[in-house]
């Protein structure tokens, strides 16, 4: 009984010492002894320079010779729904995975891939990288809890020209890595 105590107020401790009370807004989940802060997802826009809208992205190293991040099957359905990006007016892309500018689509379409039942190797993913600079640009506008109807805000900063967003230092490369 002593141990739990003893952990119940170190966690209480940390918790409340972790919690920045200046920053403490909509984003925090209270409970009876506890505030956490809850993190919210960047909203990130992009364009690219073909469609990719069905395939998987994965991110790659700044060098673009080892990929660093990928999904598992599991993780590209929220509620039995694909994760893929939503539509924005002008071309424009919501991301809904949390792709950066290192991002690489695989030749691996989303409901092909959600069936698998590991994720490929990562020599296989580098096989069937589609386009290593997919990316046209890319725009971080802050995070997606900032906006009361996110779709609509998202559409009204793609059409005022993206203002109070910041740009991606990117540039849009074409490269054929196979011919099939």
């Amino acid at each position: 009984m002593k141990k739990i105590i003893v952990l119940s107020v170190i966690l209480l401790l940390f918790f409340s010492s972790c919690a920045n009370k200046k920053n403490m807004n909509k984003n925090i989940l209270s409970t009876k002894d506890v505030a956490m802060v809850i993190p919210s997802a960047p909203a990130v826009i992009y364009k690219t320079i073909r469609d990719f809208f069905d395939y998987v992205p994965v991110i790659m190293n700044e060098d673009r010779t080892r990929i660093v991040s990928y999904p598992d099957p599991s993780d590209l359905t929220f509620n039995g729904i694909p994760t893929k990006p939503t539509l924005l007016i002008n071309g424009y892309l919501l991301d809904n995975r949390g792709i950066t500018k290192n991002v690489v689509f695989l030749k691996y379409k989303y409901e092909d891939y959600i069936k698998m039942e590991t994720p490929p190797s990562l020599s296989d993913m580098m096989a069937n990288i589609l386009e290593k600079y997919p990316l046209a640009e890319m725009y971080s506008c802050g995070l997606r809890n900032e906006y009361s109807d996110l779709i609509r805000d998202m559409n009204s900063i793609v059409g005022a020209g993206f203002v109070n967003c910041k740009k991606a230092d990117i540039i849009p490369l074409t490269i054929d890595l196979k011919s099939e």
